[in-house]
């Protein structure tokens, strides 16, 4: 591909671009309808599958809490196809009454540091939007610890497809 030698080239390519976009559009369209048929017909195909593995699931929880106390400090059972039973999922932090996450860091942060930095979090990130907004002064402290702004040009093209 050569490189313009004026405007009107460059126009002719960026007018490329843009029947290229056009046509991009029209095959990502294209596809995005034919994946929601697809994944409409796996999902009914794969309906009557999940419900009837969801069945079994049940029966078979139910069969096992049946024998469970004749298991004694077994929780899993081996069976020719494979293994279950229970076991112990992680716990969950959980609120009592009236308590809520808010209440709760505020009840700790006023019991002192002690608490603070063993159950809540602190996570320390800078602002860069602040930086963005900085006054020069600030810049030129930040200058000294660092952190500066650095400005690129970022070559665009901006094609218009007119009807």
């Amino acid at each position: 591909m050569k490189i313009p030698a004026n405007e009107s080239q460059a126009n002719e390519l960026l007018r490329r671009i843009c029947a290229i976009d056009a046509d991009l559009a029209g095959i990502k369209t294209d596809l995005e309808k034919r994946l929601a048929g697809l994944k409409r017909v796996q999902l009914e195909a794969a309906q009557p599958l999940t419900k009837e593995r969801s069945a079994i699931k049940t029966v078979l929880k139910t069969w096992y809490n049946s024998i469970r106390q004749s298991l004694g400090d077994r929780k899993i059972i081996t069976l020719d196809c494979g293994r279950l039973g229970m076991q112990a999922g992680k716990p969950a932090v959980e609120f009592l009454g009236d308590a809520t996450e808010e209440s709760v860091i505020t009840a700790l942060l006023e019991n002192g540091n002690k608490w603070t930095g063993k159950f809540i979090r602190a996570v320390p990130e800078l602002n860069r939007q602040a930086i963005h907004d900085a006054s020069a002064e600030d810049l030129e402290r930040l200058l000294d610890l660092g952190v500066s702004l650095k400005h690129e040009d970022v070559f665009f093209v901006s094609p218009e497809i007119r009807a």
